[in-house]
């Protein structure tokens, strides 16, 4: 007798999660296009987050004066910091790939050290304020074209 309702309740345990299972694939391919702006929101929300830390650590080597010469070694520590956050956006927006490795360039070849200044500098800053700008614009652009 007890196999029987153990059976029973098996078989009723298995059908429940049958229906409920369906009823998610249902719920899944019926709202595909609120999951798909879900996960898009997602990830904007991981780029601005990125993004924030980048402009923090850019903040910082703006401050600091190539011309002086006990901020040179902080403002390479600060490039090497940023090249270090760059890598994770690169499949964002291809700029990055090519700042990132105009940095390394800076900061691993000894002549290229040599020939840094403040107007550099502020190009590199600059370049990479505005790759972040594009990249968010082209994100926060791709967001409508889902169906509500």
């Amino acid at each position: 007798m007890l196999d029987i309702i153990e059976k029973i309740c098996s078989i009723v345990g298995n059908c429940v999660t049958f229906a409920l299972g369906c009823a998610a694939l249902l719920g899944f391919l019926l709202n595909r296009d609120k999951i798909s702006l879900f996960f898009r929101c997602l990830r904007l929300a991981y780029l601005g987050e990125r993004a924030k830390c980048l402009k923090e650590s850019l903040g910082r080597i703006e401050r600091l004066n190539y011309e002086s010469k006990l901020d040179r070694s902080e403002i390479f520590a600060l490039f090497g910091q940023v090249n270090g956050q760059l890598q994770s956006l690169i499949g964002e927006h291809d700029n990055f790939e090519i700042i990132r490795q105009n940095i390394t360039s800076y900061l691993e070849n000894p002549q290229m050290k040599r020939c840094f200044s403040e107007p550099k500098k502020r190009e590199i800053v600059h370049s990479i304020y505005s790759t972040i700008d594009a990249c968010e614009h082209e994100s926060i652009m791709q967001l409508p074209k889902s169906k509500i």
